[in-house]
């Protein structure tokens, strides 16, 4: 454990609908996507080396050290705040790869609040350097139940009173998300509607789950299922063991399932193919009545 430091919780998220609305002019898009933050978490460690260099160290490593989205901010936020010393960092990750459930994104935001709590930058900065490293790090700042619009940066704060029970399931393979925006521009995809946010509210309120399937489609299911047909029996393994709703989350390979009913959670776990990560948690920062 790094001298000095205390332990932070990096959450994953998941995507209630995400609908891509259009292309914008600088390349990215505009899009509509509700984000439920998940009780999946990685943990970052940060504290002064005793060095003279930084020291960064990830388990199970997922890249290399200078393409790791915490020594990004790192390098970004020091272009501001040269005062800041030379930092030993720990990264223990259980959020999975290009699953589209925000690890990297997380793990950059909470390095970049640890910064912002020793060697403060005006908020400005913050959200300006929280954009550039990803169009998820903003929601991580703060991650409470939100409406995504733009990029994703420009967040609605949403009041969910239910706690949502959540079985997440990620293939061996993934996606990543530039391939994703690939097939989107070559099947002409970048065309959606804004989502009926407030109607997915109360769906999740009253427990309507099964209305989400009218409610919060993800643009980049048939994605999926072109890019990874292998493993097309992931929505039909929620459908059978009775979730009362499914998803994919984000542009990555991981699907969702929300149970009402614990034991059907309890028997999809059992009932899962051994070569799939599974993930039972729940939605955080909900306010329950």
């Amino acid at each position: 454990m790094v001298t000095n430091s205390l332990a932070i919780l990096c959450p994953a998220k998941i995507n209630l609908g995400l609908s891509i609305l259009s292309r914008r002019d600088d390349g990215f898009h505009d899009l509509d996507t509700v984000f439920i933050p998940v009780s999946l978490w990685d943990q970052l460690s940060v504290g002064i080396a005793t060095a003279s260099q930084d020291s960064f160290t990830c388990a199970p490593i997922v890249c290399q050290p200078s393409d790791n989205l915490v020594m990004q901010c790192l390098n970004r936020y020091r272009q501001l705040r040269p005062d800041v010393p030379f930092l030993e960092i720990q990264l223990t990750k259980e959020i999975p790869a290009k699953a589209g459930l925000g690890g990297g994104s997380s793990n950059a935001a909470s390095m970049l609040n640890w910064l912002n709590s020793h060697y403060p930058l005006p908020m400005e900065e913050i959200q300006r350097i929280a954009l550039s490293l990803g169009s998820d790090v903003p929601f991580f700042l703060s991650p409470t139940p939100a409406r995504g619009q733009g990029r994703g940066e420009l967040l609605t704060k949403l009041e969910i009173s239910q706690e949502i029970p959540i079985l997440i399931v990620k293939p061996a393979q993934g996606i990543f998300t530039k391939s994703a925006f690939e097939w989107l521009h070559q099947n002409q995809r970048a065309d959606g509607k804004p989502l009926y946010t407030e109607q997915i509210v109360n769906a999740l309120n009253s427990k309507r789950y099964c209305d989400l399937f009218e409610l919060a489609p993800n643009r980049f299911t048939e994605c999926f299922l072109e890019m990874l047909p292998e493993y097309r029996s992931i929505p039909q393994f929620f459908l059978e063991t009775g979730a009362d709703f499914f998803s994919l989350s984000g542009s990555g390979s991981a699907w969702y399932g929300i149970y009402s009913v614990a034991s059907s959670r309890s028997n999809a776990v059992c009932k899962a193919h051994p070569d799939w990560q599974l993930f039972v948690c729940s939605s955080l920062n909900s306010n329950k009545t």
